[in-house]
């Protein structure tokens, strides 16, 4: 097995195209896996763009899932559009994935529905992190405004204390 290497930008593009393809053909990771793709891990870190090179096998195997031509992400890395099968291909495994759903063994069932429920907890924890830094940044504004009033009435009170002084100043002199 050879691994393909390429510039980040280039794995990006094919990050980019991987994910809008398997949108497209409205599939998940574990289904992309299930229909003949690489592991659910691999097919994330090639989504998220996470190494600088990928086994051509894995790659190979993306693309028949993914119902490329063969060289589609050669071409993606190369900054072109990928080849989709020809409409004779593509219709049987539209058909097939509409009409009968792919028989799942009991253990890829339970891993798919423990991945879909990890996916939900992130989900919900990405939302309340984000809750959290939006209730702290207004915090913080807050924080921010209350401390330019004190400094306003610092200086205030700076400039009245000299007033003061130079006044009693005076009125000593005189």
């Amino acid at each position: 097995m050879d691994e393909i290497h390429d510039s980040p930008e280039a794995w990006a593009r094919v990050a980019r195209e991987v994910k809008r393809r398997r949108i497209q053909l409205e599939m998940t990771q574990p289904q992309v896996h299930a229909a003949g793709g690489p592991s659910v891990s691999m097919l994330s870190k090639i989504e998220g763009a996470k190494q600088q090179g990928y086994e051509d096998m894995a790659l190979a195997r993306l693309e028949k899932a993914l119902q490329w031509e063969s060289g589609s992400i050669e071409a993606i890395r190369n900054g072109q559009p990928p080849t989709p099968l020809t409409a004779q291909h593509d219709e049987p495994a539209r058909a097939e994935k509409s009409s009968t759903p792919l028989a799942v063994d009991p253990t890829t069932a339970a891993i798919n529905a423990g991945m879909e429920a990890i996916q939900r907890i992130l989900a919900a924890r990405d939302t309340e992190i984000a809750q959290k830094i939006a209730e702290q940044s207004e915090t913080i504004a807050q924080q921010s405004r209350e401390i330019a009033q004190l400094r306003k009435d610092l200086r205030r009170l700076s400039v009245q204390g000299d007033q003061d002084t130079a006044d009693q100043e005076g009125r000593e002199s005189a």
